[in-house]
């Protein structure tokens, strides 16, 4: 009983804070739409079209890469060898 009371209680509570989700909202008048307009409306809001310009955008972005040059390369080689047969080297490559 005392369950009953506190779940009656609560939803009470949460319809009088909540008065305008419980009474029914006026639905507003459908709007006519040109086919111009549904298309676009469409093609804006559209996850498939979205995706698709999306994967255009990406190939357009691996080509160009593509036919991009290369990054440049340095390379750097030293040797030093002694009288004495002790010999050391460096090499630098970036």
């Amino acid at each position: 009983m005392h369950v009953n009371l506190c779940v009656a209680s609560c939803v009470a509570g949460a319809l009088w804070l909540f008065p305008g989700s419980v009474a029914g909202q006026e639905v507003p008048p459908a709007r006519q739409l040109t086919l111009i307009q549904a298309r676009e409306l469409a093609r804006r809001s559209s996850p498939e079209i979205a995706a698709a310009r999306h994967a255009v955008a990406a190939a357009a972005g691996r080509e160009r890469q593509a036919g991009a040059w290369p990054n440049p390369t340095l390379a750097y080689s030293r040797e030093q060898t002694s009288r004495d047969g002790a010999s050391n080297a460096q090499d630098i490559v970036s």
